[in-house]
């Protein structure tokens, strides 16, 4: 499905240049946020690749609910964390749009 193909570029994307979520949100670079951006990159790439190779839906029924889960974390941190709220809260609407992504593949 195509959201299993952009959740894996994406990912990938995030795993080469870790950078760029935190530029393009003007969240200050560290090692912490870089680390943390490859993480959820390599989260993107193992969900995509495991959806994609099980056409039968098992993995991909969870997809909603593991974004929905990552959207509201995010939302926690943006409240609670002035520091990250930029970052975090591009974080939750990236999630909130693989969500609606996610809920037709289902």
């Amino acid at each position: 499905m195509m959201v299993d193909v952009v959740r894996t570029a994406v990912g990938a994307l995030l795993l080469v240049r870790p950078d760029l979520p935190a530029r393009v949100s003007g969240t200050a670079e560290s090692d912490v946020v870089r680390m943390v951006t490859r993480a959820l990159g390599g989260r993107y790439v193992v969900q995509g690749i495991s959806a994609a190779a099980r056409p039968d839906r098992g993995p991909r029924r969870l997809d909603p609910l593991v974004e929905g889960a990552h959207g509201l974390l995010m939302l926690g941190l943006g409240a609670v964390s002035p520091r990250y709220r930029r970052l975090a809260l591009s974080s939750a609407a990236a999630a909130a749009v693989f969500v609606l992504l996610d809920l037709p593949a289902r």
